[in-house]
């Protein structure tokens, strides 16, 4: 019995010891926009031009977040764009396979409040490059005038073309979204079988291949596709129905970046901070107490039975 009792306690402690893990992305520790975005390993253009400015900096304190250094995206010019990527596999081993969770700190510091110039964060699969949203899981970006839009397919269209979302339609329509803005995003990269959670007051299911987008701008976290529309009632779908999409969802997520919307747009500057890619448990954690209870109740449970016996 002892020797049961041994491989049952290993196998109930097993999830404790698997715990999630939390990937730093980018938290301005050290003040070197190199050492910060070591992450962001694959490209990196940090280029500037004359006076005008295409680069990627940090921001010393005083920063929008109070927290240290912050990274700044400046897309002054329409010769070129700032642009970061990295490897999931550098930092996890392998590519997002299942529920994983991406969270920001932005500020919107733009000079151009009009226009649709962004940068855009995206998810594609290893060794594909983000600079094109036909290779992208999703794209979620940070615009110029203000909004914070996320694409989806609408796959009942089939038109090759990747819808989008954004804060206009929202409780946010009509605020000045140039604050300091927190962002999460929930994804589902299964193939099959769907991913059910509780966050921010929000019970959802997405369906594989989806995503969620949530936004605070000081007053608590909204869904940013709280919509009864099919395609958004269970997460955006991700633009797989992109004309030429080249995105595999059999392959994984596998690549990562930030990079501006075009050569020829100008006017956009964001800041970031406190940039954390989440998988596993980490995802949604649970409290710690909760799940040494739930083991140490199977645990007895288990001991009972086998005395029994």
């Amino acid at each position: 019995m002892k020797r049961q009792l041994a491989v049952i306690t290993a196998i109930l402690l097993a999830p404790v010891v698997l715990q999630a893990a939390v990937y730093t992305l980018y938290d301005g520790a050290t003040g070197d926009i190199d050492t910060d975005t070591l992450a962001w390993d694959a490209t990196r253009d940090f280029t500037e031009s004359g006076t005008d400015v295409v680069m990627i900096d940090n921001i010393a304190p005083v920063t929008p977040f109070n927290d240290g250094n912050a990274m700044r995206f400046d897309n002054m010019v329409t010769t070129d764009k700032p642009e970061l990527q990295g490897e999931v596999a550098t930092l996890a081993g392998a590519p997002l396979t299942d529920a994983f969770r991406v969270d920001f700190q932005s500020y919107n510091n733009s000079s151009n409040y009009s226009g649709s110039e962004a940068i855009r964060f995206r998810m594609a699969n290893s060794g594909k490059s983000i600079t094109s949203e036909s290779r992208a899981a999703f794209s979620v970006s940070w615009q110029s005038d203000g909004k914070i839009n996320a694409k989806y397919s609408d796959h009942g269209l089939n038109d090759g073309v990747a819808n989008d979302v954004d804060t206009t339609s929202t409780s946010f329509a009509n605020e000045n979204l140039y604050k300091v803005i927190d962002v999460t995003i929930i994804g589902n990269a299964k193939v099959a079988g769907t991913y059910s959670y509780t966050l921010f007051g929000e019970s959802r299911t997405l369906n594989p291949q989806s995503y969620d987008v949530y936004i605070d701008e000081g007053s608590g976290f909204y869904l940013l596709n709280d919509n009864t529309d099919e395609w958004m009632i269970n997460g955006l779908s991700f633009t797989l129905e992109k004309s030429a999409a080249e995105y595999d969802p059999a392959l994984g997520i596998g690549r990562f970046g930030l990079v501006g919307s075009s050569d020829s747009n100008s006017g956009t500057q964001m800041m970031y901070d406190n940039i954390l890619l989440k998988t596993g448990a980490d995802v949604i954690p649970e409290p710690a107490t909760i799940g040494l209870l739930g083991i140490s109740g199977a645990f007895i449970l288990v001991s009972r039975r086998l005395r029994r016996k």
